[in-house]
């Protein structure tokens, strides 16, 4: 922003004595003539289509750095996210129910919350060969169960209500559904943690299990952070270790303090807690994965999961059986 004002002022004042100033004299000699004035003009507005056309259509083609090219243009990487399954039309009625249970039971997990919740979807539903014996499906808690704030200011939430509220606007997939699986940003949903406990014994006295999956690693945004990097280390400089190392200085604290308040609720009131740091960071938090082996990144943002990304931790999740405390069982409580 500092750069951007000093680059204000000349640019400023070139527009004042060469373009205002012109403009307000009279006389013949007052401005260009009128054919010189059009040529330059049309260089000058040829000059902004083009380089307007560039960053619109390849963003990171300003930069030299190949391996920058999905960071920087993270909102392709986002769409596609979405895309992939929950904004998908070709697979939207495969999405809106369960199928029918193979033969030898599956367990039915239908994944709820906000958009973590369509990060984890990805990483499950896309790779569901990984997980056998397991069908998933997604439902966005987004709406429901959230603080209301009236005339007088906060109203108390109705956590009955909205939970059996959920449960019937997505009827297709709750009555079949074994298990509820929330995965939600945490550190955004305060009040989803003040109600945790009371929504766990709600969706248990509905008659499902449930499970929540805490707080992702939250690091710097990913194409802000590896754009700095490039600038910094050039092409050659730029390694996994390098990166996954640099996003791991930047790693969140306070999403480790709140999950450690997460899984005591959780399993104060008789759920399954999942935590996401183990296949996310070695033991310890000593490294985080911040890019796949090819330097493609795993998040598009600070938090959210790009398709890279959702099937680098499926892989993860099946290898350490991260959904066992789900197995085992595929009848409903009621």
């Amino acid at each position: 922003m500092a750069g951007m004002a000093a680059r204000a002022f000349p640019l400023g004042w070139l527009g004042w004595r060469y373009v205002e100033r012109p403009f307000r004299r009279r006389g013949p000699e007052a401005v260009w003539p009128g054919t010189r004035f059009l040529a330059v003009s049309a260089v000058g507005l040829a000059c902004f289509i083009a380089v307007g056309g560039v960053v619109h259509l390849r963003p990171y083609a300003l930069s030299p750095l190949a391996i920058t090219d999905t960071l920087i243009n993270k909102n392709a990487v986002r769409s596609a996210s979405w895309r992939a399954l929950l904004n998908n039309p070709a697979r939207t009625e495969e999405m809106s129910h369960f199928a029918p249970r193979a033969a030898g039971g599956t367990v039915n997990v239908l994944v709820a919350g906000d958009s973590h919740s369509k990060d984890m979807f990805n990483a499950l539903a896309l790779h569901e060969d990984l997980f056998p014996g397991f069908a998933f499906r997604q439902a966005g808690i987004n709406g429901y169960c959230y603080d209301k704030v009236g005339l007088f200011g906060p109203e108390p939430v109705d956590v009955s209500a909205c939970v059996r509220d959920f449960i019937e606007e997505f009827d297709a997939k709750t009555k079949d559904a074994d298990w509820i699986l929330m995965s939600v940003r945490w550190s955004l949903r305060a009040y989803f943690v003040d109600h945790l406990a009371e929504m766990i014994s709600e969706f248990e006295a509905a008659g499902y299990r449930v499970a929540v999956a805490g707080g992702a690693p939250e690091f710097y945004d990913s194409a802000t952070f590896m754009r700095r990097l490039a600038g910094r280390h050039g092409e050659s400089g730029l390694d996994k270790l390098l990166i996954d190392a640099a996003f791991t200085q930047s790693l969140g604290q306070d999403v480790i303090v709140q999950n450690a308040q997460i899984r005591a609720i959780v399993e104060g009131a008789g759920g399954v807690y999942l935590d996401k740091f183990g296949f996310s960071c070695t033991a310890a938090l000593v490294l985080c994965d911040a890019v796949t082996v090819d330097l493609q990144p795993l998040r598009y943002d600070e938090a959210h999961w790009a398709l890279a990304g959702a099937q680098v931790f499926a892989a993860r999740m099946a290898r350490m059986d991260w959904l066992a405390p789900l197995r085992g069982g595929t009848i409903r409580k009621n």
